[in-house]
C-alpha cells in the first residue's frame, strides 16, 4: 500500500502539482466557466478552508500569460478539451 503525499495547509496550485500531492481535480470548473455565458461579476463562494484560495491559484496559473508551463496541467481534467486549453491557457 503506498502512502499519499498530502501536504496541509497548503494553497498553492504550483506547489501541490510540483511535489506530487494528491490534489482534487477541480479544474472542470475552467470548463464551465469559460463556456458558460459570461455573467456581469462572479462570485465564487466557499466556507471556511474549502479551497477558495487554491481554485484561485489554479486559474492564476492556467491564465497567466508569462507563465508557460504546461507540465503543471499535465494529466488531470482539462487537458482533454484540446480547443479550450489552445484558446485560453496562458
Amino acid at each position: 500500500m503506498s502512502s499519499l503525499n498530502i501536504l496541509i495547509g497548503a494553497d498553492s496550485f504550483r506547489k501541490i502539482r510540483e511535489n506530487a500531492c494528491c490534489y482534487v481535480d477541480k479544474t472542470l470548473f475552467l470548463e464551465e466557466f469559460l463556456t458558460t455565458v459570461p455573467p456581469e461579476v462572479s462570485l465564487i463562494t466557499r466556507p471556511r478552508r474549502f479551497g477558495k484560495t487554491l481554485l484561485l491559484t489554479m486559474l492564476q496559473e492556467f491564465f497567466d500569460i508569462h507563465a508557460q508551463d504546461r507540465k503543471l496541467f499535465e494529466g488531470i481534467a482539462i487537458t482533454k478539451n484540446q480547443a479550450l486549453c489552445s484558446a485560453w491557457m496562458h
